[in-house]
This record gives structure tokens, C-alpha cells and sequence, in this order.
């Protein structure tokens, strides 16, 4: 079997994308905006119109694909964290909320599948009705205590005269930056890296600062950890466990024995200016991602369900039903999480479009990696377009 794989690689040796000339680069760019836009197309059928069918439910249908089904759990009031409480304190707590919401969706839906899928309602009570969860960034910064008064971070207080920002990312500053962690003794900014900057949100949601028109909040910037695809794995792998834990809370999901639970995050900051602060440019294989950046997901690179272009819809999607995850002066409605799930009975149990025991595997360490991604679809279905001569 090892023999065969060294065989097939060696056959088609990894494209190198330093090699490229200009025009290949340019041309394979342009092939991957095509599919991307494909993915915004499939966005918008996927939540063009709630049908009044589901009265009983939040759910829309769209079909049998792998975003067959957006379901939002929708809270009345805000998840808020205790300011004492340590990150692991967090972790459990959101967990517990993640399972609780995924157990409640899938009873409310399961009303629908009743009508729609009679024949596949038993099964899909065992495997589960969602593959996929969708949960904010900012929510990733709460649940990690990087709600961060800027004022109270100030290096100048510890006698160091360096900018905050610059501290933290420039590597010229190492040995101050080392004697500034050990006096402010806060040990979520040691999660904070320039992508965390980047990301920042200096909108105080109702809990983190009790006042919601107080100076105070201007103060506040919510940061976004590193490391999310290692962050995602432990929250998916810990939500299953809770999820089969609390699942005779229902009658409806006493069966449900759920194998593993992808999770993604992305957030709604213009890509191109995230891009130009990172240094990253598109024909240095950096694809753009309008609408949204995505900055994490478990699975495998090689799941058929996990693929870049799917995040990507169901990333888009996610951020059209999730407006209010943390923070809703005017509905007062909040959704930490959107699922996802796959119409298909066949499709999930024989096909394995959605391979419902590896979706809590580690992606990669790190965050998602746009040019990682982009060149894993190079090596795998991008060659393609460089056959006829264009190399």
C-alpha cells in the first residue's frame, strides 16, 4: 500500500507555486475566484426563503447537498461568562450551551423531518440531524478572557516604552515583551498575535461592560485567541461528549449517538484589508474570500465535506443568520451557533459525502491557512487546468 501511494506520487509530483510563471498563477487564481463565486451562488439558495412549513422550527431546506439544512439556535438571552471564571471555567459552560442547543434544534427539526423524510426519521435520530456547527470569533474571544480593557494593558505602566501593538508583534522586542508579560500576569495575552489586532471588535456586548453607553466600552477591545483549528477540535470533541451525555434530556434525541461534530469559525472583516496588514498577496497563492475571513475548522484537509470551497459557503451562510451572536441592543435575540446539516440518508451512510467519524480530527495546528488550503486544491484538482500547455 505505501509502495502504491510513493507510485502515485510520483507521478504527479506537488506543483510548486514559486514555479509557476505569472500567467499560471494568475490563471489558477482566477479558476479558484470562479469556484469561490459558485459557493456564493449555492449561499443564496441555501437561505433564499423560510418556509412557513416550519412554524415548529428555525431550519431552512435547501436540498440533499452538504449544506442541505441551516438550523440557528436562537437564545433570549446573551452567553455571559463570569469574570472570575478561568478559560477552562468558560470552556465547560460553553460546551454545556453548545450540546443544550444542538439537543434543542435537533428536536424542534426533527418535527419537519417527520413530514418531509418519514422513512429516514429513525436513522437520523441515531446519527444525528447536523454535521457542522458554525460558531463567531468574538465568542472565541469572550470564552478566552481576551475582552480586554486596553487602558489597564498600557506598557508604559510597567516602565516599558514600547506601543502595545508593537510589544506583542515585533520580534525586536522579545526580552521587553517577556519582562512585560511577567508583570502584567494576565495569561490570555499571551494568545494574542497581530491577526488578534486585526480581528479586534471594540463593541462592548450587555454583560462585559454592565453600561452599555459607558466610556468604558470604548476601552474594551474583544480579541480574537490564536491557534483555532487546536481550539476547535477540543470545544467539537468536548460538545459531542455532552451532547451524547445530555441526549435522554428529550425524547425525540434518546437514540441520538453522535460520532464527532465538525466545528467552524470565521469572521465578517473584509479579507483584503486583513490581508494587506498580514502581508499576505493573492499571487503569492493568498486567495481572497469575500464576504468573510475564515479563521478555523477540525476535519481532515481531505474530507470530502471539509473541503475549503464548503467552509467557505457555509461560513457566508453562518454569517447571514448569526448578526446577533454576542451582542443585540435591538432584537434582543442571540444565535452563538448556526447548524448545518445533510439531507441525504444515502449520502451519509453509504457515500460518506459526510464522513460522520472523522469530523472532530485536527485539521492542522495553527489557524486556517488560505495558501494551505489553496495549494492542497492545487495538488489535488487544480492540476487539471494546467494540461493543453500552460504551466
Amino acid at each position: 500500500m505505501q509502495t502504491q501511494k510513493l507510485k502515485q506520487k510520483s507521478l504527479n509530483p506537488e506543483i510548486s507555486w514559486k514555479r509557476l510563471d505569472r500567467v499560471s498563477k494568475i490563471y489558477l487564481l482566477g479558476i479558484y475566484r470562479d469556484i469561490l463565486a459558485n459557493e456564493q451562488i449555492k449561499k443564496c439558495q441555501l437561505l433564499n426563503d423560510r418556509d412557513v412549513y416550519f412554524k415548529d422550527s428555525n431550519m431552512t431546506l435547501q436540498g440533499t447537498s452538504i449544506s442541505g439544512l441551516s438550523s440557528p439556535s436562537i437564545l433570549d438571552k446573551p452567553i455571559i461568562f463570569n469574570k472570575n471564571n478561568s478559560v477552562e471555567q468558560n470552556i465547560d459552560i460553553f460546551t454545556t450551551i453548545l450540546a443544550e442547543c444542538y439537543l434543542r434544534n435537533m428536536k424542534n427539526d426533527l418535527k419537519v423531518f417527520k413530514k418531509a423524510f418519514p422513512d429516514d426519521l429513525e436513522q437520523f435520530r441515531k446519527i444525528g440531524t447536523y454535521w457542522v456547527g458554525h460558531i463567531s470569533a468574538k465568542m472565541l474571544g469572550l470564552i478566552f478572557k481576551l475582552d480586554i480593557d486596553m487602558n489597564k494593558l498600557d506598557p508604559k505602566k510597567y516602565g516599558i516604552r514600547v506601543p502595545f501593538y508593537q510589544l506583542m508583534n515585533n520580534s525586536k522586542y522579545s526580552k521587553l515583551k517577556k519582562q512585560y508579560l511577567e508583570k502584567v500576569d494576565n495569561h490570555s495575552i499571551r494568545l494574542i498575535t497581530k491577526k488578534s489586532f486585526i480581528l479586534s471588535d471594540s463593541t462592548g456586548a450587555r454583560g462585559i461592560v454592565n453600561d452599555v453607553n459607558s466610556k468604558e466600552r470604548n476601552r474594551i477591545r474583544i480579541l480574537v485567541p490564536s491557534n483555532i483549528n487546536n481550539i476547535l477540535l477540543f470545544i467539537s470533541k468536548l460538545t459531542v461528549k455532552k451532547i451524547n451525555l445530555l441526549k435522554s434530556k428529550y425524547k425525540e434525541t434518546e437514540k441520538l449517538n453522535l460520532r464527532s461534530l465538525a466545528l467552524i469559525c470565521s469572521d465578517t472583516d473584509s479579507p483584503d484589508g486583513i490581508y494587506r496588514e498580514l502581508g499576505w498577496h493573492p499571487i503569492e497563492g493568498y486567495p481572497l474570500t469575500p464576504g468573510c475571513f475564515i479563521l478555523g475548522s477540525t476535519g481532515s484537509l481531505d474530507l470530502y465535506c471539509l473541503q475549503a470551497k464548503y467552509i467557505y459557503r457555509l461560513s457566508l451562510a453562518a454569517q447571514e443568520e448569526m448578526k446577533n451572536s454576542i451582542t443585540s441592543n435591538i432584537k434582543g435575540k442571540y444565535t452563538p451557533v448556526v447548524w448545518f446539516g445533510a439531507l441525504s440518508l444515502h449520502a451519509l451512510t453509504e457515500h460518506k459525502i459526510v464522513d460522520t467519524k472523522k469530523l472532530s480530527e485536527l485539521r492542522y495546528n495553527g489557524d486556517f491557512n488560505p495558501k494551505k488550503e489553496f495549494l492542497h486544491w492545487l495538488n489535488k484538482e487544480g492540476r487539471e487546468y494546467l494540461r493543453g500547455g500552460l504551466k
